[in-house]
């Protein structure tokens, strides 16, 4: 064999590992798009959930083999579950009351749900207001610890007559606030004795904590007990559910049980990261979301929606 003889059979090699990188690359590529068609392909996503037993204690220890995740009819594949252990931002919504009788009640309140949050996260950002009509002022955050004179003087001035408007307006305000937030776990504490017809549907109210990553959690006390309802109580009914967070409706002014209830519930939450399928690209941004725990006589709260609360990444 001669060198031109070489020279030619070279370059024809060279063609052909041409030609057999470039099929190797479209069969890459082909795979790729196979496995995105049949929904091999996970997104990832995560959720915060709160995890009490029967008795409304804690439920600690929990694993990923522990939680379950639907979203829509696509079975999700659980990847992390850690306790929510980053400090959050939250704005405290006190309504206005029925009577200067309950004010220390409602001060009492308020002192131990931002006591509660101290104690587990010193660094929590905490905002406090009260009715008010929507485009008001968002309410500073202050840091949970190096902030705590101004967020007891907050307290004090409270009188509880300053609301303008219902609650439910007061709470867009808060979770339009918690936006500009850049802690992951952002929650809205509504406090509320009195229920006031507000106009403000629980579809709007739930996508504005959609919008700005927020849960809604919701602490009552009542006097005597109310059978009415209204739009107000429909918010804090449902949008609580479908956003993550509780309602504890406390009869009587013993606020410290109340506040106990929940906030238990707040502070043992678990930050659940998950993946779905490829098809899940084509979910909308309400699919129903169910988290579901491998735990008899426990209840689960965790936001009804894909794409809800994250939590930290």
């Amino acid at each position: 064999m001669n060198g031109r003889t070489r020279a030619r059979d070279g370059r024809a090699h060279g063609r052909e590992r041409r030609v057999i990188v470039v099929m190797a690359a479209i069969a890459v590529m082909a795979a790729g798009t196979a496995a995105v068609r049949a929904g091999r392909v996970a997104q990832p996503h995560s959720v915060l959930v709160a995890v009490t037993d029967s008795e409304g204690h804690p439920v600690a220890g929990l694993g990923p083999a522990d939680f379950v995740v639907e979203a829509g009819p696509l079975p999700g594949r659980v990847a992390t579950a850690r306790p929510a252990t980053d400090a959050p931002a939250v704005v405290i919504v006190a309504d206005h009351l029925r009577g200067p009788e309950s004010l220390q009640a409602y001060r009492a309140a308020l002192r131990r749900v931002v006591a509660q949050l101290r104690e587990r996260h010193p660094d929590a950002r905490i905002g406090l207001m009260t009715g008010s009509q929507e485009g008001a002022a968002a309410p500073p955050l202050f840091n949970a610890t190096a902030d705590a004179a101004a967020i007891d003087e907050q307290i004090e001035r409270y009188y509880g007559t300053t609301a303008t408007a219902p609650l439910v307006e007061a709470i867009l305000v808060a979770a339009r606030t918690l936006r500009s937030a850049s802690n992951a776990r952002r929650l809205v504490i509504a406090v509320s004795n009195d229920w006031i017809a507000s106009g403000v549907p629980p579809r709007r109210v739930a996508d504005v904590l959609r919008e700005t990553g927020s849960q809604l959690w919701a602490l009552e006390l009542w006097p005597t007990p109310r059978n009415d309802v209204s739009d107000e109580e429909a918010v804090l009914r449902e949008v609580t559910e479908m956003s993550g967070g509780r309602r504890v409706t406390m009869i009587g002014l013993n606020a410290g049980l109340a506040v106990d209830r929940l906030m238990t519930a707040v502070l043992s939450q678990y930050v659940v990261t998950y993946e779905l399928p490829g098809q899940a690209q084509g979910l909308g941004p309400e699919e129903p979301l169910r988290v579901g725990v491998r735990r008899d006589g426990v209840q689960v709260s965790a936001s009804g929606w894909v794409n809800g609360p994250a939590g930290a990444p």
